[in-house]
């Protein structure tokens, strides 16, 4: 299995369980105790508390060890909310907080607070002249995360601490997916509070911590003995402190050495998936961001086979896999203004400090498979759609209701005519089942006709119309895109199939098709809907088509030797203007 959830969770470093393991088996005494063992704990528990403090430049503030980030996010906005109720009750936080945050400040206005959401930009972020918009004589305090969890957008905190403390009001972050990703410091983000969590890096689950500037006052929530500056009632956990404590080290020493290397891991994941799947959506900030996450959608695909198909090798996320464990949409992405599905089909890939270059090489190829497969089923339910489409059309319609209908194809008997050698020439007109073409060749002599259209009812109504003389042409039912050619032709004709040609893959299919099934020398004949032409036909989509277009599309194994535009009068008495280009087969 190849994990890239590392903003879920991280395994514990090799460091870190080093660290803690003799406080599991050797030192287990009291802190609290006066005796030699509970004397070497405390010291442990102070050892650690000194290098978090040293790790993040939060030298003289309080580091207040908790049993969760969510435990400690707690403490900051009920703790506040509580120890400053007497002169406010107004907290500002963003739309994009993680439950951690936006739910103990929807318990708070139960209580009677008052929250202000400010929302974000299209990339996740903040305004902070939004935050001064927001501000009110009775605000006590500002939370806004520091990195988000689902798409790794960093947040202008230090410039919102400075608007905070301008305001005189206390400013909080949550830290806890941007420690080891990139540089944290207390002092320079200005914040007077900030939470992390050991198990996003590199320390076990059950730990984490709130820093506290000096001189701010905060209530406790779990209320006993003296713990914790009094803050936080409980025995220390003392082997997930000295954990968190080294944890805190490796991040600010080895993990932040290799955020080069890890951000371009994440872009070579990107620019693969970009490559494979055109049509996925990045969702986060292109700049302002964390170097390891990769948060991206796939509209269009069935997202429930490629979570499997992806799950059965690759560890990764839909949405945030620290709070659901369901694909429902993604509220950080519609707060972002993404469209439902768009939000619906996010997937979050976030790379660590073990994730090696042959991972990733690994999991892009293991992700192409996948979006081929999907892209491919995608294409057959389309074409399978499309099939069901044209039999509708040519059973509920006649001939001359359409717009396609010619009694008469002058400018394609005048180019086949034109280039076929002799009347036993092999020709095959693609697309072209009910079409006169036929019958118009047949009269002029051409004894080897192939027919190809993907509507077993457009054949058999042509066949119906030719009688006897339908004996003489060789009907075959496929897609256009699919075909595969078991002769050559001399002249290979489209004027019908070829403009709607629009899943993925099926231009190139359709070339490697021509190219096997024209003989040498043979001509290509193509006439499809220009640039003025319409955009869709009978109620499907369609490609529009230029001279230089054609030309770009078929410039291996061919060459061109014409092209020109030719107007066609529908029923309707409207025109549709075509492209027709001929090639000749090296």
């Amino acid at each position: 299995m190849i994990y890239l959830d590392y903003n879920a969770t991280t395994p514990v470093a090799p460091e870190v369980l080093k660290a803690m393991l003799p406080y599991l088996s050797q030192h287990y005494g009291n802190p609290s105790s006066v005796h030699a063992l509970g004397e070497k704990t405390k010291s442990a528990i102070a050892a650690a508390r000194r290098a978090v403090a040293q790790s993040l430049d939060a030298e003289g503030a309080k580091i207040i060890f908790t049993a969760t980030g969510s435990e400690g996010n707690n403490l900051a906005l009920k703790g506040i909310a509580h120890a400053l109720r007497y002169k406010g009750k107004h907290i500002i936080i963003s739309a994009v907080e993680h439950p951690a945050i936006s739910l103990p400040a929807a318990y708070l206005e139960k209580e009677g607070y008052d929250i202000s959401v400010i929302p974000v930009d299209g990339q996740g972020r903040i305004n902070p002249a939004d935050v001064t918009a927001a501000l009110r004589d009775d605000t006590i305090l500002i939370s806004v995360m520091l990195a988000n969890n689902e798409t790794g957008t960093v947040q202008p905190v230090k410039g919102i601490a400075t608007i905070a403390h301008q305001n005189g009001i206390l400013m909080h972050t949550d830290a806890a997916q941007a420690i080891g990703k990139m540089r944290v410091s207390f002092q320079e983000l200005g914040v007077d509070l900030m939470t992390i969590v050991g198990h996003k890096i590199y320390a076990p689950k059950g730990i984490g911590a709130l820093i506290v500037k000096e001189g701010v006052n905060l209530e406790s929530l779990i209320h006993g003995a003296s713990h914790e500056y009094g803050l936080r009632a409980g025995t220390e956990n003392v082997p997930y402190i000295v954990a968190l404590g080294k944890a805190c080290e490796l991040a600010a020493d080895t993990a932040l050495a290799k955020a080069g290397g890890i951000t371009a891991l994440t872009e070579k994941l990107h620019n693969a998936i970009k490559d494979a799947y055109p049509d996925a959506v990045y969702n986060g900030h292109v700049t302002e961001k964390l170097c390891n996450t990769l948060n991206i959608s796939f509209p269009g695909l069935d997202m429930g086979r490629l979570i499997e198909g992806l799950q059965s090798k690759i560890a990764c996320s839909t949405g945030a896999a620290c709070h659901s464990g369901d694909a429902t949409p993604s509220s950080v992405l519609l707060q972002m203004g993404k469209s439902t599905e768009v939000a619906s089909t996010a997937i979050r890939f976030s790379l660590g400090l073990y994730t090696s270059e042959k991972e990733i090489e690994e999991a892009i190829d293991h992700i192409k498979t996948c979006l081929g497969a999907l892209q491919n089923n995608k294409n057959m339910e389309e074409k399978a759609s499309t099939k069901e489409h044209w039999e509708n059309i040519y059973t509920t319609k006649s001939l001359e209701s359409v717009s396609w209908y010619q009694p008469v194809p002058e400018t394609s008997l005048e180019m086949i005519t034109k280039y076929a050698a002799s009347k036993d020439a092999a020709i095959i007109d693609m697309g072209g089942g009910d079409s006169f073409l036929s019958d118009h060749l047949l009269n002029l002599g051409y004894t080897d006709i192939t027919v190809l259209d993907i509507s077993e009812a457009a054949i058999a109504r042509a066949k119906e119309r030719l009688g006897e003389k339908a004996d003489k042409v060789k009907w075959i039912v496929s897609d256009a895109a699919n075909f595969l050619p078991e002769r050559k032709y001399d002249i290979w004709h489209d004027r019908a199939a070829f403009h709607f040609l629009t899943a993925g893959g099926d231009i190139s299919n359709y070339t490697r098709s021509a190219l096997s099934g024209i003989a040498p020398d043979g001509m290509l004949i193509l006439g499809t809907f220009s640039e003025n032409g319409p955009k869709k036909c009978s109620g499907i989509d369609i490609r529009q088509y230029s001279e230089k277009s054609m030309k770009a599309m078929f410039q291996d194994g061919f060459e061109p030797i014409e092209c020109f535009a030719s107007d066609h009068r529908t029923p309707f008495d409207t025109v549709q203007n075509f492209t027709f280009c001929v090639f000749r087969k090296h």
